[in-house]
């Protein structure tokens, strides 16, 4: 049923990514973004447009838990570690 719910989401923000050069992964309700060295120049860009896309589709943005996590740190999300460092 979430994903059914979330599904206009999902599109929309899968598209933004893939014209951003990046992959959109959602785990429940934790969103994931991922992409190379010319993706974390414009990311903060990105995360407001991530951020209008949720909230027009009627999801709550939580800012507060808004993390970008750059490659030589921890990247975690769902109580999981996603890299080795």
């Amino acid at each position: 049923m979430a994903n059914l719910c979330a599904y206009g989401l999902d599109r929309r923000l899968a598209g933004q990514a893939a014209a951003s050069g990046a992959a959109y992964t959602r785990y429940a309700d934790d969103l994931l973004f991922s992409g190379d060295a010319e993706f974390a120049r414009r990311v903060e860009t990105f995360q407001c447009h991530a951020a209008a896309i949720a909230l027009a589709e009627g999801f709550p943005v939580r800012f507060r838990k808004t993390r970008i996590m750059r490659r030589a740190r921890r990247q975690h999300a769902a109580g999981v570690v996603l890299n080795v460092r």
